[in-house]
């Protein structure tokens, strides 16, 4: 019942925090962060034996009736692989708890913040198309209306909620068709019709139908990790955004989740036909996104584009069907949220000592923030992919991986690490060295300030000097996932015990 007890304790404070903001305005957001660390607590204790556990057939799993009607169950499970997001999620929940600004309404602002880390925790432990779906659709209402709520006046960014919502909701359209269609072909063929993950793994859709299915799925993900060309509402979105370091960290990467627990397991010959368009379009977004953040002169963009361009990144190594990458993807989903999280916190932190976000207009800043500079440059060198950082493993293994499956792809990909060295250092370089430019009197950061981002920095400087803790506990899901199986007569069997095999198709 662990699982149900975090979601409930997500929307007993989600709701509490509602009702305490009419008593006193600083409740709603001591309950949001006691509901978090609990909920964080209690995943937390999956942590020492989720190596034991197997997605949709953990001892862990929960069954609630649901749609009497039509045989629908609430199924909630858990193994490596969500074990990790949840805790980044609720992680980074916390951290955007406490870089919350406390002059908005704070009841309100808490309500929706913790149904939006409810709805993305429900996706990484449905085991249930349907219940999926509905904690697809359930995280898109609370963000919404935060937008709507609390976007950023500064900006011309009226568009921004209805443009998020217009692109999401299509996308996610396009997924309920292809789960109803899979429901009654599934039905159709086996007799048993079910939305649950273990039944639908029991039988193959014939590549024909399957295709136009899983592009439905696809639609939605891509949509959500703001692949090129399906990217048009994640810039605003997050600069208009009060959380866009919960959007930008995790959010978008529920995409990567659906490919990782439904696309590729679901339909297998159909990934390995969609495997060369996805990775041109991870490379297209790996250069279309590095190039506008190199040319872009506000802060937040040149955080929002680097993340598009590292969901470059996420998308080469999906489709490289290697551990080694699958690892990297994995990696790369944490180190981007931490990164890029950190530099729109600390553009947030700019602005509100400089009154702007422009580069052009900053310069010098470590002559009079050493502290802020010091981070800053910590940041900076996070997203460049710095050895010794999480970045740089992420990249590592993605580019290691995609090198068994082709070496003009991880050429290319290669070269999206030059044009993060250039936005990333170009940061450096405008706002913390040279001439000092800015106001006349300026503070460094404050001990709440350094505590966040130190706590951001000691995680990335963790995982980029230790590996375990994420590889470990992720190796048992992905193998799980990846096709092992190969008519391919120079597969050498010992790679194949150890899941170190791309994906090929049986009749190549």
């Amino acid at each position: 019942m662990i699982l149900v007890y975090i979601l409930l304790t997500l929307i007993a404070g989600a709701f509490l925090s509602a009702l305490s903001g009419l008593i006193n305005k600083n409740l709603p957001r001591i309950i949001s962060l006691f509901c978090q660390i609990a909920a964080f607590i209690l995943a937390s204790t999956f942590y020492s034996k989720i190596n034991n556990f197997s997605f949709a057939h953990s001892d862990y799993d929960i069954f609630i009736p649901w749609i009497g009607v039509i045989g629908a169950n609430i199924h909630l499970s858990i193994d490596g692989l969500s074990l990790i997001f949840i805790l980044f999620t609720l992680f980074l929940g916390i951290i955007g708890t406490l870089v919350e600004n406390k002059s908005i309404a704070q009841g309100f602002y808490h309500f929706h913040f913790l149904l939006l880390i409810t709805g993305i925790t429900g996706i990484f432990i449905s085991a249930y198309l349907l219940l999926f779906f509905f904690f697809w659709e359930l995280m898109l209402v609370p963000m919404y209306f935060l937008m709507v709520k609390f976007k950023n006046l500064k900006d011309d960014n009226n568009h921004a909620p209805f443009k998020f919502l217009l692109y999401t909701q299509l996308s996610g359209l396009f997924m309920l068709i292809s789960i109803l269609a899979l429901y009654f072909m599934q039905g159709r063929m086996s007799g048993i019709y079910s939305f649950d993950l273990r039944d639908l793994l029991q039988n193959s859709i014939p590549a024909p139908y399957a295709i136009p299915i899983m592009l439905g799925f696809i639609a939605a993900f891509v949509v959500k990790l703001g692949i090129i060309p399906f990217h048009g509402w994640m810039p605003t979105a997050i600069t208009a955004s009060p959380i866009g370091v919960i959007l930008t960290g995790i959010l978008i990467k529920t995409g990567a989740y659906g490919i990782f627990r439904f696309s590729i397991p679901l339909f297998h010959e159909p990934s390995v036909l969609f495997a060369s368009t996805a990775m041109a379009l991870g490379i297209v977004t790996i250069f279309y996104g590095g190039f506008i953040a190199f040319s872009s002169t506000d802060i937040r963009k040149i955080a929002v584009y680097s993340s598009i361009s590292h969901t470059g990144f996420i998308l080469v190594g999906l489709y490289a069907f290697h551990i080694l990458a699958w690892q990297g993807v994995v990696y790369q989903m944490i180190a981007s949220a931490l990164g890029v999280g950190g530099m729109l916190i600390l553009a947030e932190m700019l602005y509100s000592r400089t009154q702007t976000y422009d580069i052009n207009q900053l310069s010098g800043l470590w002559s009079k923030t050493p502290n802020l500079s010091g981070m800053g440059l910590f940041i900076s060198l996070t997203l460049l992919g710095l050895p010794g950082l999480a970045n740089f493993i992420a990249e590592f293994l993605i580019l290691a991986g995609t090198f068994q499956q082709s070496v003009g792809i991880t050429i290319l990909a290669s070269l999206g690490v030059v044009l993060a060295a250039a936005y990333s250092l170009r940061i450096v370089q405008k706002i913390f060295v040279g001439h000092y430019q800015g106001p006349s009197e300026i503070k460094d950061l404050s001990w709440k300030e350094k505590g966040i981002l130190a706590l951001l920095v000691g995680v990335l400087l963790c995982f980029g000097l230790n590996t375990k803790p994420i590889t470990q506990t992720v190796e048992k899901s992905l193998q799980k996932i990846i096709i092992i199986e190969s008519d391919n007569p120079d597969v050498n069997p010992s790679d194949k015990d150890n899941a170190l095999v791309f994906l090929n198709h049986k009749n190549e």
